[in-house]
């Protein structure tokens, strides 16, 4: 049986998934760890030392509870490093003698070299390149597989998803610091997506919003494909800011009051119900509603989620999405968030996304914070050969509704 492992950097905790690769191609998880981020600003490595320590007792504590060794992981990336863009190809099916044929595998791999032969900076880099659809002929009719369809020509549309060169390089020397290969570079929604969406939300056109504590990332899919990536500057952190600023206190303090108390739909909230907040300086401690501390959550969770929906009636030009905004990350475990999002975006076609199918899992792992590490397993037990350099350094050795037209309503 094969084990493939996921790591998870994020903003304030690495996670870190064992899984197993079952007979019947299933995943198994066999083993897990959460370990405090260090030397991370937002997403972005910015103490190679420090974010290498804490990925090598993260890993470590993963390898003890499965009972493997590890060598190689395949790695989260996200955040205002990633970027997105649309590459269209076309390429000719013609024999000599007789006109159309059967369309082969070059001819698929020609017309995605097509299109996917577009400038890039030299300091970014491919990390994925997702086809969205095929067309045959000049028709408008789309298919997913081509192959052994007869055709004059091929038409094919992608979506090119590139990272900051630093961010890889950053990335690769962490692990590599700490002892492991990089198997594979794998973007944070598309991983997740795997773990928490089912394939008829993937059809219908869905929105997946990871609620991360530096940055919330977004991923729009339409007809089974990614159609649209972006990341907003912008997360928990901003809550538990906010909360420190307006009461008067340090951060810490703000932070176990957000996970302890937070909730982000006041009409939740028992409006006789206080919060103990310790003083500072030699100050009493001071009694604060717990509505006033619920408001302050709700205004900056619903600037993030107003965020969210500007960009993607902004860049996709969609009739409709009829699938599900689902949402993950550390903020998706705030009360009211479903509530709130609902009334941002205008339908209730919202639901949290935990990871499903991987067996008996703990109930701390039954969460949306876990969605990508999960997703990580999932996703590079069949797509890992997306990466050609992922696929030299992998060794088994001993380490060394209608969601868019509501969108659009209820934001303009």
């Amino acid at each position: 049986m094969r084990t493939i492992i996921g790591v998870d950097i994020g903003t304030s905790f690495i996670r870190v998934a064992v899984g197993e690769v079952v007979e019947d191609n299933s995943v198994r998880i066999i083993g897990t760890s959460c370990e405090k981020s260090e030397g991370l600003n937002r997403g972005n490595i910015v103490n190679i030392v420090a974010a290498s320590n804490a990925i090598r007792h993260a890993i470590e504590s993963a390898e003890q509870m499965a009972g493997v060794q590890i060598s190689y992981c395949f790695v989260s990336s996200g955040g205002n490093q990633i970027d997105c863009q649309q590459g269209v190809g076309k390429v000719a099916i013609l024999e000599k003698t007789k006109g159309r044929r059967e369309i082969d595998q070059s001819d698929i791999d020609r017309a995605i070299e097509c299109a996917t032969a577009v400038n890039i900076t030299m300091d970014r880099e491919k990390l994925h390149v997702a086809i969205q659809e095929f067309r045959l002929d000049n028709t408008s009719y789309v298919i997913k597989e081509p192959l052994h369809s007869l055709a004059y020509s091929l038409d094919v549309s992608v979506l090119i998803i590139t990272a900051s060169r630093t961010s890889i390089r950053n990335i690769n020397a962490c692990l590599n610091s700490a002892g492991y290969d990089v198997a594979g570079v794998i973007l944070k929604t598309f991983a997740a997506q795997v773990a928490v969406t089912t394939k008829e939300e993937r059809e219908l056109g869905s929105v997946i919003i990871d609620l991360g504590a530096g940055t919330t990332d977004i991923l729009v899919l339409y007809k089974d494909a990614p159609a649209y990536i972006a990341s907003i500057p912008l997360g928990g952190i901003d809550v538990t800011n906010d909360i420190a600023i307006v009461l008067g206190i340090p951060f810490d303090e703000a932070e176990k009051i957000k996970i302890d108390f937070g909730c982000c739909w006041v009409e939740n909230v028992d409006q006789n119900s206080t919060v103990i907040v310790n003083g500072v300086g030699g100050r009493p401690p001071e009694e604060v509603p717990n509505s006033k501390v619920s408001k302050i959550i709700q205004d900056r969770m619903a600037e993030i989620l107003k965020m969210v929906g500007n960009k993607i009636s902004a860049n996709t030009g969609f009739g409709e999405l009829a699938g599900n905004i689902i949402l993950i990350g550390g903020g998706a475990c705030l009360d009211g968030v479903i509530e709130l999002t609902q009334s941002v975006f205008g339908t209730s076609a919202v639901r949290i996304g935990t990871p499903d199918g991987f067996g008996d899992l703990n109930q701390e792992c039954e969460s949306p914070e876990w969605s990508t590490a999960f997703g990580l397993v999932a996703y590079s037990k069949d797509k890992g050969h997306e990466n050609k350099e992922s696929k030299k350094q992998l060794s088994s050795k001993p380490r060394s509704g209608n969601i868019f037209s509501k969108i659009i309503r209820a934001l303009f």
